[in-house]
């Protein structure tokens, strides 16, 4: 975004010891994007790539640092917590363009992390030890959901 936006002063600065997400998209005629085709691009790597990839030993998912699919593993990591995203919609001398980035509360993944446990599915009410501490499980979405700050 720094280097496509100038000229209309959208710069970011990002702390390095935390995960990111980011999606460009150069505009033709009068499409529009949002938050949401970010998103949906993120989650097509998986589509196109060979499970071959992913190591399953040990019941889990582990990064090995192919960047083909990076952002999906960003996507489906067990252990963020938190994510915020800033969009903006550059245009500059007749062009337009369409930027979107994200923060994730985690380290950028290593070769060898886990992404997550291989499972049946969600959490479940019955089983506290289904969540992280500091979190339960939200009936309607089968999600841990972090605990209301004290």
């Amino acid at each position: 975004m720094k280097e496509e936006c100038d000229g209309l002063g959208a710069k970011y600065e990002a702390p390095d010891d935390l995960d990111q997400l980011y999606f460009r998209e150069d505009i033709h005629g009068q499409q529009i994007f949002h938050l949401i085709d970010a998103v949906n691009d993120w989650k097509k790597e998986i589509d196109v790539l060979p499970s071959r990839y992913f190591d399953t030993h040990e019941d889990a998912i582990k990064y090995h640092g192919y960047s083909n699919y990076d952002n999906y593993l960003k996507l489906v990591r067990a252990d963020t917590t938190r994510i915020g995203c800033a969009e903006v919609h550059c245009q500059d001398d007749g062009r337009r363009s369409y930027r979107v980035f994200c923060l994730m509360n985690n380290m950028p993944l290593k070769s060898g992390d886990v992404v997550y446990q291989i499972g049946k599915g969600g959490c479940t009410e019955d089983d506290a030890s289904s969540c992280p501490d500091g979190s339960s499980c939200e009936r309607e979405t089968g999600l841990c959901k972090m605990d209301e700050e004290q």
